[in-house]
């Protein structure tokens, strides 16, 4: 019988709980599981937004 428990974390940005693989490892004073705030995908979605929005900037100069 395996009665292992998979540990989880819900994203600040979805709300979603996920388990602790699908958050990028961040070693922070005051983060206990050593893990970001926010999951994978919301991540590289924030990423993705910022670049483009730099980009529309740039272009805009």
């Amino acid at each position: 019988m395996n009665t292992q428990v998979i540990p989880t974390k819900v994203c600040k940005a979805c709300r979603q709980e996920k388990p602790l693989g699908d958050f990028y490892v961040q070693v922070r004073p005051g983060l206990r599981d050593a893990t970001m705030t926010v999951c994978k995908e919301c991540h590289r979605e924030r990423v993705k937004r910022a670049a483009a929005e730099r980009k529309r900037a740039a272009r805009s100069r």
